[in-house]
């Protein structure tokens, strides 16, 4: 029975499935749950029964309190310090390439409004995933802030699946060439940038909150 026998439906929102550990963790509490959702669209193959329910962002929280016309840096990054675990790797070597091209705030133990403002002193919300299959926060968090997001294309994660996630409201990159190319092009013209971040906030206002991803999981469970 569902976390002993309650007398209401239970529900789960698992995240950070990329991570083996937690994923192995995640696939033995599972049955516990009623109904079962998955940020990263990956783990349906591994958890029978869940929905993809992607991460979001929280316009309260993800909006800075003032875009500078003329910010600090041209890229910024916000997350964990993980650089010593071999998953993370791949990321590590990318970001520090990254410093000895561009002007990066990049930024572990930032959170809520003083993450939002660390986007907002760069030109550039700059994103990498861990495994190519992963969707995290910071994808949201960027896109809700009004800056530009340059992300790899990460197509096994779902990412271009989301609604009005498509041209305009991102730069994505395949490899390390189109990477630079992207950044490159936001930062010599700023109208694009402008644009970009526009319509990426504007995608995450219409489609990607956390009162939207609520009323997604409350409509799944009230079709029982």
């Amino acid at each position: 029975e569902a976390l002993g026998g309650l007398d209401c439906p239970v529900a789960a929102w698992i995240i950070d499935t990329h991570n083996p550990g937690k994923l192995r963790w995640h696939k033995q509490i599972a049955p516990a749950f009623d109904y079962v959702f998955c940020a990263m669209l990956p783990a349906l193959q591994e958890i029978p029964g869940a929905t993809w329910l992607p991460l979001a962002c929280d316009p309260e929280i993800h909006t800075p309190k003032v875009l500078p016309a003329e910010p600090e840096y041209d890229l910024a990054w916000v997350g964990g310090d993980w650089r010593n675990h071999p998953l993370y790797a791949r990321r590590f070597a990318a970001m520090s390439q990254l410093q000895q091209r561009y002007r990066c705030a990049f930024r572990s133990g930032v959170y809520f409004e003083d993450m939002a403002d660390v986007y907002a002193n760069a030109r550039i919300g700059w994103h990498m995933s861990v495994t190519g299959a992963d969707l995290d926060m910071r994808v949201f968090e960027v896109m809700c802030s009004g800056r530009p997001l340059v992300a790899d294309t990460a197509e096994a994660s779902g990412f271009g699946q989301l609604e009005g996630v498509g041209s305009g409201a991102v730069m994505t990159y395949a490899d390390d060439f189109g990477m630079y190319e992207a950044i490159d092009a936001l930062l010599v013209d700023r109208d694009l940038a402008a644009r970009v971040g526009a319509n990426g906030r504007a995608a995450m206002l219409a489609a990607h909150t956390y009162q939207h991803r609520a009323r997604q999981l409350i409509d799944v469970c009230s079709r029982g």
